[in-house]
């Protein structure tokens, strides 16, 4: 290249840097004069997006000078900057639609500035949304660097603020349930007791009976000496497997139930009108739901053999002969656990109060009703980790129950716990109240249109609180 050349580039070099440089005090007045309005700066979904108005009625620029306006979103040590705003005097203006040159890269817009006049420039823009943004700031620099900035907005897309509403912020239609009449509850188990073949007395030492019949105890003793509750009944159930004659095995079935019977009547002071004694000669019904949950080999012939209109002794000598793997393997793997007797202690429990509900719970929530555990949860804060608890703990002991999945669907939503939410409203069933809460879990994941349509339909449903909820999500979503 020769000097010519060089020369000639050094100084176009230098002339672009003349024109891209603005002097410091006339930036600084430049922005100073510029005024922000009607700013926006809102999240929905998955963007963030940034109206303003630049007034620049009041701004005036030498002919070759330039004013940067840089938009910048920041929290800490993340900064984001938006595509800036160049405002040109006229040379500075010429030169750029002579070069398509300007001081930063791809602005958003790029204007001359007729001083005197009045000009406003509307700033429209959308960026990914970044967890880092909650409760970020907004300024607007007047420079290339961004050092000159000037704060706009502080604590933007925070809970509280008007660009976001939270599930907190919204009605939430928790449900009393209504007071049991009278509150029934049970304990079961099974006890697996050893006989000596063809026999049915207890030997306590045989086997594994000492554990069996401590275990039968433990639970009797658990509701025998609360004074919180009265037994009603105990129902024991015994069952026999299906090897062996049918006529053998309901003797066996009757006989090891009624010996248990004898054996607790005479170990324990219960009145022997509380019981009832029960039995099944052979355990067809649990065979079945063994081979239907279980890999067995010949499965489906054996099923085909059980499910046929056979009789008991019928069936097993026709699994034998026709089944002989499937046959084996339910005598040695299956058939011995059968064996057992069912017993359910079912028992009344008085009524509490706050006090005592509020200490029950926390040792035998079982003996609470949902209206008791509603009370105990509204003795605390809402949102509190108590509040939040006791609807954890309703759901546990009333799994299937749709009032109680609702009220821990909207307790795990005021925590935050989506997986929680969502999982409860499976069971929850239907309504406005439901649909309600699915608008809260939605406004949680940020879905602002599918909030809008649940609440839209629990307000159809004839809940008031949902046209609140609309009302609010109506202000941040357009």
């Amino acid at each position: 290249m020769n000097t010519y050349k060089i020369l000639n580039k050094t100084l176009g070099a230098v002339a672009l840097s003349i024109l891209f440089s603005t002097n410091a005090i006339a930036q600084k007045q430049a922005a100073k004069d510029m005024k922000v309005l009607n700013k926006e700066i809102k999240k929905k979904g998955n963007k963030v997006n940034v109206y303003m108005d630049l007034n620049l009625d009041d701004v005036k620029l030498a002919s070759n000078k330039g004013l940067i306006l840089t938009p910048i979103l920041y929290k800490g040590e993340d900064t984001l900057k938006l595509p800036a705003v160049e405002v040109m005097g006229n040379k500075r203006y010429i030169y750029y639609q002579r070069t398509k040159k300007t001081a930063t890269q791809n602005p958003l817009i790029v204007a001359k500035r007729e001083n005197k006049e009045p000009q406003t420039l509307r700033y429209a823009y959308s960026t990914p949304y970044q967890d880092w943004m909650k409760n970020s700031n907004f300024a607007i620099s007047n420079d290339a660097c961004g050092c000159n900035q000037k704060l706009l907005a502080e604590n933007l897309l925070t809970n509280n603020g008007e660009a976001l509403v939270t599930p907190q912020q919204l009605y939430q239609a928790y449900q009393q349930p209504k007071a049991e009449a009278v509150k029934i509850r049970q304990e079961n188990g099974s006890a697996r007791l050893n006989f000596r073949i063809n026999k049915w007395d207890i030997v306590k030492d045989l086997g594994n009976n000492t554990n069996e019949l401590a275990t039968i105890k433990q639970t009797l003793d658990l509701v025998k000496n609360d004074p919180d509750v009265t037994i009603t009944s105990i129902t024991l159930h015994g069952y026999a497997s299906p090897d062996g004659s049918y006529a053998n095995n309901d003797k066996l079935s009757r006989n090891r139930t009624q010996a248990l019977y004898n054996y607790l009547l005479k170990t324990y002071p219960i009145d022997k009108k509380l019981f009832k004694v029960e039995s099944t000669a052979e355990d067809w019904e649990g065979t079945l739901e063994y081979i239907k949950s279980h890999k067995i080999p010949q499965k489906e012939a054996a099923l085909k053999i059980i499910n046929s209109d056979m009789t008991p002794d019928q069936k097993e000598q026709t699994l034998a002969a026709k089944a002989g793997e499937a046959f084996r393997f339910l005598v040695d793997k299956v058939w011995p656990s059968l064996r057992r007797t069912d017993y359910t202690i079912e028992y009344d429990v008085k009524a509490f109060n706050l006090e005592e509900a509020r200490r029950v719970i926390k040792t035998r929530p079982q003996k609470l009703s949902l209206q008791e555990m509603y009370m105990v949860a509204n003795s605390y804060p809402k949102g509190s980790e108590e509040y939040n608890n006791v609807f954890d703990t309703a759901v546990k002991m009333f799994p299937e129950d749709k009032l109680a999945n609702l009220n821990a669907a909207l307790a795990a939503i005021d925590r935050g716990d989506k997986v929680s939410a969502e999982k409860y409203l499976k069971k929850a069933g239907t309504g406005a109240e439901v649909d309600n809460a699915r608008g809260c879990l939605a406004v949680l994941n940020e879905d602002y249109e599918a909030a809008k349509q649940y609440f839209q339909k629990a307000v159809a449903g004839g809940l008031k609180g949902a046209q609140e909820n609309l009302n609010k999500l109506n202000k941040i979503v357009e």
